[in-house]
């Protein structure tokens, strides 16, 4: 589509007719500047700790130039994230649960390198995922395997080992993508 609004009249029109087709068949689909502003608004203070665009102030105001300014503008690397957000910003909904929280250092026997525990009552988003992929200012750290516990405690402990590796610190506030293997 980010073609074809660089195109001439007829591509502009083919544009309109293919948003107008993806609405019909998805309702959420949008391209409308206020839409597009307010997910991004939304998805960056629910989930996020920093926003994944550069400025949102600058999203144009012709719905044919938005698509092109969200894949420009995005801070994100390719990512499994990044894949959330957009999908989020296009459609309003969730590809895979995403979940802003902290860090906790994993103390004790329950602490297994390679491996990270949160609170199934909590995170109640995907109780089955079992692996999970941890941002910090939009960035990737990596990946763990993820184990559920019961007790009622927000956050995520991760064992010592896997902290000194990703470049956290207990306190650190993360973004999670929760999946499963």
């Amino acid at each position: 589509m980010g073609h074809l609004t660089k195109s001439d009249d007829d591509g502009l029109e083919a544009f309109d007719i293919i948003a107008d087709e993806i609405t019909k068949r998805y309702p959420n689909y949008s391209l409308e500047r206020e839409v597009i502003k307010k997910r991004i608004y939304d998805f960056s203070n629910e989930y996020l700790a920093s926003s994944p665009f550069l400025n949102s102030e600058t999203i144009p105001y012709n719905r044919r130039k938005i698509g092109e300014w969200v894949f420009n503008s995005i801070v994100l690397q390719d990512s499994i994230l990044k894949d959330v957000v957009l999908y989020f910003i296009f459609f309003g909904e969730m590809l895979r649960p995403v979940v802003k929280t902290f860090v906790k250092k994993e103390l004790g026997l329950a602490a297994k390198v390679g491996s990270a525990r949160v609170s199934r009552a909590v995170y109640h988003a995907a109780p089955d995922s079992n692996m999970v992929t941890i941002f910090m200012d939009n960035a990737n750290l990596g990946e763990l395997n993820l184990s559920w516990h019961t007790e009622n405690k927000p956050g995520i402990r991760i064992p010592k080992a896997d902290l000194d590796k990703l470049g956290l610190k207990d306190g650190d506030t993360i973004s999670l993508v929760l999946n499963k293997r």
